[in-house]
């Protein structure tokens, strides 16, 4: 059967987008977007998108536009978010907003809920690819000293920085913030365990979702790697139906399938078919070689001990998925 053509939302003002790569970051989503042949966000009068593929309007409010401190005070309004698609610089109409800070920031549901009317919530459709903690974060912090390697990065100097001090301090504050909101027993609460029908696995996803929400404000780069609290607070906003969930393994091992599925649940027609087979290369075009270190078996066992209620989280309530992998760089840790 034909695929229907892309749904918009679109008047005078712009385009609505209503079809959201949300991440993970260094998980693929970069690389999936390219696939999907979306119409890019662009610069206009009210806003200015940090990049085509990514707007960060949501998340990093109305800074892309100023011209100094006293012009990033600009509100998050509707106008200037959909000003970036208009009908005449996207004839397909489109258009996908591929951000993926939007995932594990818990403030960018409920503005998105607020920025869209009525009629187009039940219509956006989000998709998340996950990637292993571990590694996720590994490559996240490759990337970091990449792109900003004579900036102080993490509150040190980049030439002093090692990845288990790094870790260390990471889950410093994290557990620092679980101990000042009585939030230190979470992982160890029975319903991880029990999750076993709709009404246990409904506690599960508003108790992730709100110890996620509660230690997530103030910017913990290990705080992207909790799935489950992430999904609990979109799912608050956005019933489950609108969100594909997969795994970066997933997309690696059956990149055609996986593809195929995703052009269907964003309802985008395909246009690529088997050439999506030669999913390797376009990691290599776009910048994604998926690359992760060895580290101490000490920072590998730190972040096992973070990530493991979380991990169980996410499995107990999204049962179909792939286990992760486990992370190359802790394999010889036993982990």
């Amino acid at each position: 059967t034909d695929m229907p053509s892309c749904d918009s939302s679109c008047d005078a003002q712009g385009c609505m987008p209503l079809r959201y790569v949300l991440g993970a970051q260094k998980a693929g989503s970069t690389t999936l977007w390219h696939t999907l042949d979306a119409c890019p966000a662009s610069s206009s009068a009210l806003a200015k998108p940090l990049y085509e593929k990514e707007t960060h309007f949501i998340d990093m409010p109305s800074c892309m536009n100023a011209t100094g401190p006293a012009a990033c005070k600009l509100a998050i309004t509707r106008a200037g978010y959909t000003s970036m698609w208009t009908p005449s610089s996207c004839e397909s109409r489109c258009s996908v907003e591929g951000t993926p800070d939007f995932l594990y920031n818990p403030s960018v549901a409920p503005q998105l809920h607020r920025l869209m009317w009525q009629p187009e919530r039940p219509r956006a459709r989000f998709v998340a690819i996950l990637r292993e903690p571990i590694s996720r974060d590994v490559a996240y912090f490759n990337h970091r000293l990449r792109i900003w390697p004579r900036d102080q990065v993490w509150g040190l100097q980049p030439s002093a920085i090692k990845y288990e001090s790094y870790v260390e301090q990471r889950v410093r504050e994290w557990k620092r913030c679980l101990d000042s909101r009585n939030l230190t027993d979470w992982h160890a609460h029975d319903h991880h365990v029990r999750a076993r029908n709709a009404s246990q696995k409904h506690l599960l996803m508003h108790s992730a979702a709100d110890t996620y929400a509660q230690c997530s404000h103030k910017f913990n780069s290990l705080a992207i790697g909790m799935y489950a609290g992430q999904l609990g607070v979109w799912t608050r906003w956005f019933p489950r139906e609108q969100f594909l969930i997969g795994t970066m393994d997933e997309m690696l091992s059956q990149p055609v399938d996986f593809h195929r599925r995703v052009l269907e649940f964003l309802r985008i027609p395909p246009r690529m078919n088997d050439e999506f087979s030669s999913w390797p290369q376009l990691n290599s075009v776009h910048g994604f070689k998926f690359e992760v270190v060895n580290v101490s078996c000490r920072a590998c066992a730190l972040l096992q001990t973070v990530y493991a209620p979380w991990n169980h989280a996410l499995f107990k309530l999204e049962p179909q998925l792939q286990l992760f992998t486990p992370a190359r760089a802790c394999v010889r840790c036993g982990g």
